[in-house]
């Protein structure tokens, strides 16, 4: 038996800075998720996450960047005896970007984890580090 109970909520502006639309939004959530059987937290969920996203539109292009906060939660720790202790929280900083060429023909690329961070999301099983990912989207 377990029960969760949370307040989440965002905030966004959008605007225009010279010829540039502007936008961000703030976000979080307060999360209270318990194991109703032995009044424990519930493992893998962390009290508080937060993020904050800011997208410029300078033309053509779109460039974006978010900043993620996850709290710190309770995990079984990877190793035997398997008992439980603090996964420490963590942030990342994701970069997007991409530029329409032409109406059908946008390049775009993709850094997630931007500062290398090195997390557990869950104790055992590390993030991926700074990845980078791009592509070019086609569409007719």
């Amino acid at each position: 038996r377990a029960r969760s109970r949370a307040f989440d909520g965002e905030l966004g502006w959008r605007g225009r800075l010279g010829g540039t639309g502007i936008e961000a939004r703030l976000g979080g959530m307060k999360l209270d998720a318990e194991d109703r059987t032995s009044g424990t937290p519930l493992r893998n969920r962390p009290e508080e996450t937060a993020h904050l996203v800011a997208i410029a539109r300078p033309g053509a292009a779109v460039l974006a960047a978010t900043v993620s906060w996850v709290g710190e939660r309770i995990n079984a720790y990877p190793e035997f005896p398997y008992t439980d202790t603090v996964n420490p929280g963590y942030g990342t900083l994701d970069l997007a970007g991409s530029f329409a060429v032409r109406p059908w023909l946008t390049p775009y690329a993709r850094v997630e984890n931007a500062l290398d961070r090195e997390y557990e999301p869950v104790l055992g099983f590390p993030a991926s580090g700074r990845t980078v990912i791009a592509g070019v989207r086609l569409e007719w």
